[in-house]
């Protein structure tokens, strides 16, 4: 089911809860929730996160994914960035604690004029009759993303695998047709799984038979997380 956070990204100081539902202790040696929170993500509980540790191999080689759909947004204004540290470091510093921010969203209407779309996809073909096509979604000098793909329509056998830039060859998560489906916020947007780096890698493929077009979204939007998870967001100060 999908459970609504809070507005914004925030992450609390001591072993806290974001908006009661995400859990990340500083205390603790292992960060067990990589799912940040910006304005209008949802985080879902659901049977996909059982895989979502999985290192799944990607089905499509390297040469393949030489050939992708790029979004890359521009560098963001320091100056957002300087202050919202600026205000981390004064909560982290301060006897009464808090919640810090973790993160921005970016949304492809603002930023950027070309679309990015299923229209964009360039399908390669694989032995047995399927096909792959992959998405590269770039924020310069983030240390973690998520992507928010707008979902109109998801044909059955349809998947779609996600990696960080520090991956080439293996996926962090896998989702299918259904999942992408149901877990959609009310706006119909699927946010991917949360990577690190400052590009996410995001592989489809259709099996034998489905016609491109049964696939239709749109980029919407991306998290830029400033705050990298495997150091438990420590450097968002």
């Amino acid at each position: 089911m999908k459970t609504k956070i809070v507005d914004r990204i925030k992450l609390s100081v001591s072993a806290g809860l974001v908006a009661g539902v995400l859990a990340v202790s500083f205390a603790s040696s292992a960060l067990a929730v990589l799912l940040p929170k910006i304005d209008g993500e949802y985080a879902k509980a659901n049977a996909a996160s059982a895989k979502t540790a999985a290192r799944l191999p990607l089905l499509g080689d390297a040469g393949m994914q030489a050939d992708f759909l790029a979004v890359t947004f521009p560098a963001m204004d320091a100056t957002k960035i300087d202050t919202v540290r600026k205000s981390n470091r004064t909560i982290s510093e301060s006897a009464m604690g808090g919640a810090m921010q973790i993160g921005m969203p970016r949304t492809l209407r603002d930023e950027l004029s070309q679309p990015a779309s299923a229209d964009n996809l360039r399908w390669k073909s694989l032995p047995g009759g399927s096909r792959v096509a992959y998405l590269r979604v770039t924020s310069p000098a983030a240390k973690a993303l998520r992507v928010g793909l707008s979902i109109s329509k998801a044909p059955v056998g349809l998947e779609m695998r996600v990696l960080g830039a520090d991956r080439t060859n293996s996926a962090a998560s896998i989702t299918d047709a259904q999942q992408l489906m149901n877990l959609r916020d009310a706006n119909g947007i699927f946010w991917t799984s949360t990577t690190e780096g400052a590009t996410q890698l995001i592989e489809f493929s259709l099996p034998g038979g489905i016609a491109a077009s049964a696939f239709d979204f749109s980029v919407d939007a991306v998290s830029h997380i400033f705050g990298t998870p495997s150091r438990k967001f420590a450097d968002v100060k």
